[in-house]
């Protein structure tokens, strides 16, 4: 499950609010794409705290999330 704690919008792009968030997944599997998010776009910066793993991850600038520098596959 997936949860949004805080949302700052950034721009709008494309009809869509892109935004900074930091948001909840219990697995690694639910990071969002950027775009996964109904209505929004994830912008650079955003962070997951993964809940099984106590692991803040964090969305890079090329769309992929990195958890310590290395990207999460």
């Amino acid at each position: 499950m997936m949860t949004i704690r805080s949302e700052k919008f950034y721009c709008f792009n494309e009809n869509k609010s892109e935004s900074v968030m930091q948001i909840d997944v219990d697995t690694r599997d639910e990071l969002p794409e950027i775009d996964g998010i109904s209505g929004r776009i994830l912008h650079q910066g955003s962070t997951a705290l993964i809940i099984t793993e106590g692991k803040i991850a964090v969305l890079g600038g090329d769309g992929k999330w990195y958890i310590n520098g290395e990207v999460i596959e």
